[in-house]
């Protein structure tokens, strides 16, 4: 439940990231 949740809010961080840094 939770560390689902936490897992791929993280997961789209990390995507929003590298997302910038390539762009």
């Amino acid at each position: 439940g939770k560390y689902d949740q936490q897992y791929q809010q993280a997961a789209e961080n990390d995507g929003r990231q590298r997302k910038e840094s390539k762009d």
